[in-house]
């Protein structure tokens, strides 16, 4: 690629522009992934007092300058004005990219003066992969500084100044050779991505509670890193920006970073349930280069809200019914469970929150928030199970990511309904039997209908089955043929144990009907 002339006006201008680029970057969003961000950067300018500039010599300079900042002669070396040197020496002033980096465009100011009376040459070059090209450095030996520069879209790796012997037969010294750069502006370009890892309480496989912390360790090559953030179900939760210096660097930010996020799992974009998360690293340029972890599947469970009263450590549960962690009743009646939160002293826990979960014991059923308990002076607490089917009660305290909980059982008899169309029949006479099941899932099930002859040993006889319909409702006709004395029956209604039915077999109240006899 051939050397471009950039005239110096052009250069503060294009290094004003992406100064003011560069910082716009700093302020933005962070960016979808990419990959070779840009950005620019000087070296020796009015905005820098010094230079990361490395100078060599084969043959000694009468002077080296390197007087950076406002109206320095920048980067510089002149010929002493006596003494011979030999062929092919002189020296060089060089700006290397830093590792990870390229320069797409450089521009600069230089003037210059050869003397080929004498044998000295001066030459600006840019080197990369494809070789060196020189930018045609001027020669003129005015005072006035000149630009020179490439055109966009290159790729180097380094700029560098020449002042050299290039006659045959050595250089003698001269008054006039010399050659001096300064305000270097580069376009740089980032070619690596980060790398980053991350670790903490949030990612230790284990059900998150409350805050929790995650630890992030990023490292890059190339322009340094400015931010990382971590991502929950694809949803930014938390960022920390580091401090980089700028469009006068040409590696701004810093290669290593490390940073500790404590995340609140209560707030969004958390939820219970399974939850992703994933760390990410973005480097200095625009687009910037952005680096994530692979998404790490956390399940979060809060649903036990958090007490404000800490120090619980053990909490105990148990039916007032039995004093057992197990009760069985008919399906109208009630229950009640009591227990006590102490900390680790066996002292009492007083005015602790404590939250009441249930689940009905079928296949797939989870538990459900059903209110909140609190504990007495004592420690103590009370929570009233309401009539209904059977089901696992768990009672829990839970103060940020500590928690406890207790679990009982509650079980039911089931006690359908029966009703009868009436209390008196004739021998051959008919009566309609007709009643309900307590839900859940009291559709399609089986009632067993009974009756039983007055007397003390006398047995149940199932006379009719009937079959619940969508609303949990049966009914039955049956008539009476060979009661020929007139008799009192009991009847009922059995409901068996049956699959997905959340009760215990059991049977309704005993119902009364004379059948007055005759043929």
């Amino acid at each position: 690629m051939r050397g471009t002339k950039l005239k110096p006006r052009r250069v503060r201008r294009t290094f004003v522009l992406a100064a003011l680029g560069a910082a716009a970057l700093l302020a933005g969003p962070l960016a979808t992934k990419s990959h070779a961000g840009t950005y620019a950067a000087t070296d020796c300018s009015w905005s820098n007092t010094s230079s990361v500039a490395s100078y060599s010599q084969s043959h000694v300079m009468g002077f080296v300058y390197q007087a950076c900042g406002n109206g320095g002669l920048g980067l510089g070396m002149s010929i002493p004005t006596a003494g011979w040197t030999g062929p092919q020496t002189g020296a060089t002033w060089s700006v290397s990219t830093p590792a990870g980096t390229h320069f797409s465009q450089v521009g600069m100011s230089e003037r210059g003066k050869s003397d080929p009376g004498a044998g000295w040459a001066l030459e600006v070059y840019v080197a990369g992969p494809g070789g060196w090209t020189p930018l045609g450095a001027a020669d003129d030996g005015a005072s006035a500084w000149r630009g020179i520069g490439t055109a966009a879209g290159g790729y180097y790796t380094l700029v560098t100044s020449h002042l050299t012997c290039i006659s045959g037969s050595g250089c003698n010294g001269s008054l006039q050779a010399g050659l001096f750069i300064r305000d270097l502006l580069f376009d740089m370009v980032d070619d690596t991505t980060p790398t980053i890892e991350a670790s903490g309480e949030l990612l230790n496989g284990e059900i998150q509670r409350g805050t929790g912390a995650i630890e992030v360790h990023a490292d890059d090559v190339g322009a340094g890193l400015t931010s990382v953030t971590v991502l929950v179900n694809s949803q930014e939760a938390a960022r920390r920006n580091f401090t980089c210096n700028g469009a006068t660097s040409m590696q701004p930010c810093a290669l290593s970073q490390q940073a500790q996020f404590n995340l609140d799992t209560q707030v969004a974009p958390f939820r219970d349930g399974s939850n992703t998360i994933q760390a990410c690293a973005s480097d200095y340029g625009d687009p910037p280069n952005l680096t994530c972890t692979p998404e790490q599947v956390v399940r979060v469970d809060d649903s036990c809200t958090s007490s404000r009263v800490p120090g619980g450590t053990d909490l105990s549960a148990r039916f007032v019914q039995n004093g057992d962690g197990t009760v069985t009743v008919r399906s109208r009646q009630s229950a009640t469970v009591t227990g006590r939160l102490s900390n680790r002293t066996g002292e009492p826990v007083e005015g602790a929150m404590l939250c009441v979960r249930e689940s009905t014991l079928v296949p797939g059923e989870g538990l459900a928030d059903v209110g909140t308990v609190k504990t007495n002076t004592a420690g103590r607490y009370r929570y009233t199970v309401a009539p209904g089917p059977n089901r696992e009660i768990e009672i829990g305290y839970r103060y940020n990511r500590h928690q406890l909980q207790r679990d009982v059982r509650y079980f039911a008899r089931v006690a359908p309904s029966l009703t009868l169309s009436r209390e008196r029949v004739r021998n051959g006479g008919r009566i309609q039997l007709f009643g309900s099941l307590p839900g859940p899932d009291n559709e399609e099930r089986i009632v067993v209908l009974q009756a039983r002859y007055p007397g003390k040993n006398q047995r149940w006889k199932t006379f009719q089955n009937a079959r619940t319909d969508q609303l949990g409702r049966y009914s039955a006709t049956y008539r009476f043929l060979a009661t020929f004395v007139t008799t009192e029956y009991r009847m009922r209604a059995v409901v068996p144990a049956q699959n997905g039915y959340p009760f215990l077999a059991g049977h309704s109240r005993r119902r009364p009907i004379k059948v007055v006899g005759g043929r």
